[in-house]
């Protein structure tokens, strides 16, 4: 995959007028079905810098613009099933609005169905080594709002990211021994207990709790 550039992010306003650069950030034999998936949506794709409190998103906006996100340091695996994640998200959106449907929830049966329907197509062993497919087969009976909830397809898609100076001494937070200090954003926390995708914290200075998510990279103390 490809370094992102200084810019905040890549925006891809016809994928139908560009080559299909799915291979950038994906398995390569995934590429071909997520650029199909692509060219057949009105939507717009921002592949962004890091961002610590997700992973992608998607975004109806007022002015009927409807833009799915991913970030880009991603590993292909992971880009691929958040990018799915997204689509997710703008299918069961434009089935709601055409059907004028009544709002479902965010992550409920709806979309979990969505989700396993676009995944299924490259849920096989071309597309992911045997220990990422394994644990996503077992995500994929109940998909959760966070990949992060799953702790063994989360673990083991961690396994496949690249070396990265920035993360240089920073490990997960869910992999943080509960007791242990550390540094996130430059003040200090206590790491207590985990609930669901998040890990509640006790800030060291205010001896305040916060929950923090658990997937970000936290620096620990005296490391």
């Amino acid at each position: 995959m490809k370094a992102l550039s200084n810019r905040a992010f890549f925006l891809l306003y016809s994928m139908t007028k560009l080559p299909n650069r799915f291979g950038e950030w994906v398995p390569e034999a995934a590429a071909d079905y997520c650029f199909k998936l692509f060219v057949a949506q009105p939507v717009l794709l921002a592949v962004t810098k890091p961002r610590d409190s997700k992973l992608g998103d998607f975004t109806a906006k007022s002015n009927g613009e409807l833009r799915v996100s991913v970030n880009g340091n991603l590993n292909p695996f992971a880009f691929l099933i958040t990018y799915l994640h997204e689509m997710a998200h703008l299918q069961v959106h434009l089935e709601r609005k055409a059907l004028r449907g009544p709002r479902v929830a965010p992550h409920g049966q709806v979309w979990k169905s969505t989700f396993r329907k676009l995944l299924a197509p490259v849920a096989n062993s071309e597309i992911f080594p045997a220990d990422i497919l394994e644990a996503l087969l077992d995500y994929m009976r109940d998909p959760k709002a966070r990949t992060s909830a799953h702790i063994p397809l989360y673990t083991t898609l961690k396994r496949y990211d690249p070396p990265s100076e920035g993360y240089k001494n920073k490990i997960a937070l869910l992999d943080l021994r509960e007791g242990s200090s550390f540094v996130f954003r430059n003040r200090t926390y206590v790491r207590q207990t985990a609930r669901r995708t998040r890990v509640l914290c006790l800030d060291k200075l205010t001896e305040k709790l916060y929950t923090i998510p658990a997937h970000v990279f936290v620096e620990p103390e005296n490391y």
